[in-house]
């Protein structure tokens, strides 16, 4: 699959990094790299932090991971967009408007606004592609800094009229993936973010990317030995520094010859493990980096304790009764751990660590909020559902009984947008 353009102008340097310095104030950081959220790998360890937390859960969209920013050009007084890609690029977007709502005269836009998603093709029935944008986060809103918020906060702030990416609550992993085979453009596996995890620039171990075995990917910088006729994958260990890691396996004979004649020294490109060797996916252009030998390390862990589909799907009682368990306990005023349930039996596999379950009191941050918190937050759209699902339960009688056995429906502030702009 290729990956979709960034659609845009790209900017002379003076004024990117003047928007740089720009989103870093904002984004309250001090560095000039890609300032987004990045998901970690999903590996067997896991299953205990959405076993003890709060997780959404989506899918995970195969496309070119950006940010949007909104701010105001002072001498033209007009709205500007950009996207960002991870190479810290900046893109302006033209004819791309977000006025703020209720605002009948459409003069009034947002500004100073950082909102993070993912590029995606759409194919459309008549085998065109449509380029959309899928929102997933809000950062910054009209200078505002919500990345200290909740998740769950975050997504109750009404920016415009859209629709966030869909959001399921974690135990319901399955609706994801039945829902995978109706969608329009590639998903290669699942995102769960915490509830309450804050938003966090760079790795964030929080935000956890679970993919099936063919989809759990490395980048890597790649060389030609033209001496041996082969070529070798390299990560990156910081700086400018990549060093190697492995050979890579071209099946493909008319593949092979193309390469040597024109080798692609130096880019990044894609690749997936099979039958302990590395197989060419795809060319990273978004990109100029390879993984770094930390996050090379966790994808390997991932990749051996390759926990597939039915395993997750196995762990959905735990995960959905422990739920439970946590809102019946908020609902209450009750904070004390309980007991952990028997989790399916797990086969041992390479790499896999034992990991001693725990509960967590997932809401004893709510005690430290004063009273003007809670007001400030009562509009929340993720309190707006708990709560009409919970007088759902006490006004019936079978459910009172048997509170554990409630159901919380599908979570969806949210949304897609369109950036409305076709591929050339």
């Amino acid at each position: 699959m290729v990956l979709p353009d960034i659609p845009g102008i790209s900017l002379d340097r003076p004024y990117e990094l003047e928007k740089i310095r720009h989103v870093a104030n904002l984004m309250q950081i001090k560095h000039n790299r890609f300032p987004g959220a990045q998901p970690v790998s999903f590996s067997s360890e896991h299953f205990s932090e959405l076993e003890n937390e709060n997780y959404f859960v989506s899918e995970k969209a195969d496309g070119i991971r950006c940010l949007l920013f909104l701010c105001k050009n002072v001498e033209q007084n007009k709205m500007e967009a950009f996207l960002i890609d991870r190479k810290n690029k900046y893109k302006y977007v033209e004819n791309l408007w977000f006025p703020v709502p209720d605002d009948n005269t459409f003069t009034r836009f947002h500004t100073d606004t950082i909102i993070d998603g993912e590029l995606v093709l759409d194919e459309l029935e008549d085998g065109k592609e449509k380029l959309r944008f899928l929102i997933f986060d809000l950062v910054v809103y009209d200078g505002e800094y919500l990345a200290g918020r909740e998740y769950s906060k975050r997504l109750g702030v009404n920016i415009i009229k859209m629709e966030l990416k869909k959001l399921h609550l974690s135990y319901r992993m399955n609706d994801v993936f039945e829902e995978q085979k109706f969608l329009k453009h590639k998903s290669d596996g699942l995102i769960f973010t915490s509830e309450s995890s804050p938003y966090i620039s760079g790795n964030c171990n929080k935000m956890l990317k679970w993919k099936p075995i063919r989809e759990n990917s490395i980048d890597f910088k790649v060389h030609y030995v033209k001496e041996e006729h082969k070529f070798t994958l390299n990560i990156w260990g910081g700086g400018n520094n990549h060093f190697y890691f492995a050979d890579l396996t071209i099946d493909d004979p008319e593949m092979q010859k193309e390469w040597e004649e024109n080798p692609p020294e130096g880019r990044i490109i894609e690749c997936y493990f099979e039958n302990e060797c590395w197989h060419f996916m795809r060319f990273r252009e978004d990109k100029e980096n390879a993984n770094h030998e930390t996050i090379v390390k966790k994808i390997m862990k991932s990749i051996r304790d390759n926990v597939e589909k039915e395993e997750l799907l196995e762990h959905t009682q735990i995960i959905r009764n422990n739920w439970k368990q946590r809102d019946i306990e908020k609902r209450h005023g009750v904070h004390h751990q309980h007991q952990p349930q028997n989790r399916p039996p797990q086969q041992s596999r390479p790499l896999q660590h034992n990991y001693q379950y725990q509960q967590q009191n997932r809401y004893n941050h709510n005690q430290s909020h004063n009273q003007k918190d809670q007001e400030k937050y009562r509009s929340n759209v993720y309190n707006e559902m708990l709560s009409n699902e919970i007088n759902k339960d006490e006004n019936n009688p079978r459910k009172r009984k048997n509170n554990d056995e409630s159901d919380v429906e599908t979570f969806s502030s949210g949304d897609e947008r369109d950036v409305k702009k076709s591929r050339n």
